[in-house]
C-alpha cells in the first residue's frame, strides 16, 4: 500500500511548550520517518501571532489558519471549520488525527472530515477529566467522539477515563519518545548532591508545591542536596515565596522556562526526578528522564503508572507523605538511584518511536477500514440527494479523494500540497 497522509490536527502545537504539542511533533516525526506523509494543521497562538500559512517543521509540513483565538489559545469560529473544509477537501488526505477531545479545532476537524466529506478519523485523549466534568461538558465530549472512528487514549488511565464519558471502546497507543534524540544529550555542572529536578509548568495540577515539600524534608538529610525547578507559570510567585519563607535560596533554584535543549542537559545531570502532580494523563517528561536514567517519584492513578515500575525504576505512591517519604528515601541512598537507573534506561525503550509505530499504524488501518461506515451530517446527506448525487459508502476512499485533489482550494489562504511518489516502510495492509 502506498504511503499514507494524516492529517494531525489540534488547538495546540510548537513553539507552544506542553504535552500535546511535543506528542504531536514526535507522532508527525516518526511517520515521516518511515515514508508517510503527516500533515500538521493547526492555527496561530499566542507565541507565533501572524504566521505563515505554510511552513515545515524538520521536514513535517505545518498548516496556519488565522482565526479568531480564545484564552488558551484554542478557536470555536465558524471560520476554522470553513477552512478546514477547503483543505481536507483538496488535500487527498487518508486520515484525520484529531488531538486533544478538549482542543475544540481538533473535533471541528474531526466533524467536517467525517460529517461532510466522509474522511476515516481517529482522535487521542491526553488529558484526565472525567471527574471534573458538569453534565453539558460531559455530551459535548459525548457528541464530539460521535464521529469518530477510532478512539485512543495515552495511558491505561487516560484510556478508562474516556470510557467512562463516552461508553465505548477505547483502544491504547502510548505517546512515544525518539530515544536517540535523549541518550546523546551532554550535562552542565550543576551543585547539588543529589540532585533533584522538577520540570513543567507551574500550576496547581503540577503541584509544584508538593516538590518543594519534600525537598525540604530531604535536605534534613542531606544538606548538599539541591533542587532545580524548570518551568513557569501562574504559580510562580507562590514557587518564590515558599522558597523565601523556608530559607531555600541557593537551594531551591527556580530556574524559570528552557527550550528542550537546554532541559536535556539539566537531565543528564541530575539524579532524581520528582512527578507530583496527580491529573497526569501520560507524562512525557516522565518518560524523558527515565531515558536519561533518572529514578522518578510519582503517584498511582495517573498515567505516570504505565512508566514507572515501583520499586524497579522509581517510586509509585499514594500520598503527598509517601511522596516525601519515599523521595527522601532515594536522596539519601546513592546505591538504590544507581540500581533505578539502570532499570529507567531499560524501561524507556519500550516508548521509543519506532516500537511504537507498529501500533500507531494497527490504529490507522483501523479506521481506512471504517471508510464506508457512514457518519454524514443529516442536511448535508439530504443536499447531496437534492443534487441527484447521494453519498455513497466509503466513496472518499474509492475515488472521491483524487477527485477533489486535482482540483485547488477555493481560497488563496488554503494550501495545495503535493503528494509524494515514494512508498511507506511498511506496508499498512501488512500489519
Amino acid at each position: 500500500m502506498e504511503n499514507l497522509r494524516i492529517v494531525l490536527a489540534s488547538d495546540w502545537y510548537r513553539p507552544r511548550k506542553g504535552g500535546v504539542e511535543t506528542a504531536i511533533y514526535n507522532i508527525a516525526q516518526t511517520l515521516l520517518r518511515h515514508g508517510h506523509e503527516p500533515i500538521i494543521v493547526t492555527h496561530q497562538n499566542r507565541e507565533l501571532p501572524d504566521p505563515e500559512p505554510l511552513e515545515y517543521d524538520d521536514g513535517v509540513p505545518v498548516v496556519r489558519f488565522k482565526v479568531p483565538i480564545k484564552g488558551d489559545d484554542y478557536t470555536t469560529s465558524r471560520k476554522a471549520a470553513v477552512l478546514l473544509h477547503d483543505f481536507l477537501k483538496h488535500n487527498a488526505v487518508d486520515v484525520v488525527h484529531g488531538h486533544s477531545m478538549v482542543s475544540p479545532f481538533a473535533m471541528i476537524a474531526i466533524h467536517v472530515a467525517k460529517g461532510f466529506l466522509g474522511i476515516p478519523t481517529v482522535a487521542t485523549h491526553h488529558s484526565l477529566i472525567a471527574e471534573d466534568l458538569n453534565p453539558i461538558h460531559r455530551l459535548m465530549i459525548r457528541y464530539g467522539a460521535s464521529r469518530v472512528d477510532v478512539l485512543t487514549a495515552v495511558s491505561s488511565v487516560s484510556k478508562r477515563d474516556l470510557e467512562e464519558i463516552v461508553g465505548r471502546q477505547v483502544e491504547l497507543a502510548y505517546n512515544c519518545l525518539d530515544l536517540n534524540e535523549w541518550l546523546d544529550a551532554d550535562g552542565i555542572d550543576l551543585e547539588g548532591d543529589p540532585i533533584l529536578l522538577f520540570v513543567s509548568r507551574l500550576t496547581e495540577r503540577k503541584n509544584p508545591l508538593l516538590a518543594l515539600e519534600a525537598f525540604r524534608r530531604v535536605l534534613r538529610e542531606s544538606p548538599k542536596a539541591r533542587l532545580y525547578i524548570i518551568g513557569w507559570g501562574p504559580l510562580e510567585e507562590k514557587v518564590r515565596r515558599y522558597i523565601s519563607l523556608n530559607n531555600l535560596k541557593g537551594k531551591a533554584i527556580l530556574v524559570g522556562g528552557l527550550e528542550r535543549e537546554e532541559v536535556k542537559k539539566y537531565m543528564a545531570s541530575s539524579d532524581i526526578f520528582l512527578m507530583p502532580g496527580r491529573k497526569e494523563a501520560f507524562s512525557l517528561v516522565t518518560l524523558e528522564a527515565q531515558a536519561h536514567g533518572l529514578p522518578v517519584v510519582g503517584f498511582r492513578d495517573t498515567g505516570v503508572e504505565d512508566i514507572i515500575v515501583d520499586e524497579e525504576n522509581g517510586y509509585l505512591v499514594e500520598t503527598d507523605e509517601e511522596f516525601i517519604e519515599k523521595t527522601v528515601l532515594l536522596s539519601s541512598d546513592e546505591e538504590l538511584r544507581i540500581k533505578f537507573s539502570a532499570h529507567a534506561r531499560i524501561n524507556a525503550k519500550r516508548f521509543d518511536c519506532d516500537r511504537l509505530y507498529e501500533r500507531y499504524m494497527e490504529i490507522y488501518r483501523s479506521a481506512l477500514d471504517n471508510c464506508s461506515r457512514e457518519k454524514r451530517f443529516l442536511l448535508y446527506s439530504l443536499f447531496r440527494l437534492a443534487k441527484l448525487d447521494p453519498v455513497k459508502p466509503g466513496e472518499w476512499c474509492e475515488s472521491r479523494k483524487q477527485e477533489y485533489y486535482q482540483l485547488p482550494p477555493k481560497r488563496s489562504c488554503v494550501p495545495h500540497i503535493r503528494r509524494r511518489a515514494r512508498r511507506a516502510t511498511i506496508s499498512v495492509r501488512q500489519l
